[in-house]
């Protein structure tokens, strides 16, 4: 079995992506996985909270976003979502 990474993001390109890597699975025999990529907020002091708001956001935006591609293409996912930070 194979496993795929779809880095997703919240960009103007994140629907085509997905929608996209829709037709590797039966293809390839393969999983794909949704990955989402942020920044982590340096400024701790002023802002304790920012980096799990960040990630609870982004979590919520592709959400819909698989909700969204699934039912205009009539798929059913049961995607795992991976969640990296960027720590530049």
């Amino acid at each position: 079995m194979r496993k795929i990474l779809v880095l997703l993001g919240i960009s103007n390109y994140a629907e085509s992506n997905f929608t996209y890597a829709l037709a590797f699975p039966a293809y390839f025999k393969s999983t794909i996985y949704l990955a989402d990529v942020y920044p982590v907020n340096s400024t701790k002091v002023i802002f304790p909270n920012i980096n799990k708001s960040l990630k609870e956001e982004n979590i919520k935006q592709i959400k819909k976003l698989v909700i969204k591609i699934t039912l205009k293409k009539a798929f059913y996912c049961s995607l795992p979502l991976l969640i990296f930070k960027n720590k530049n």
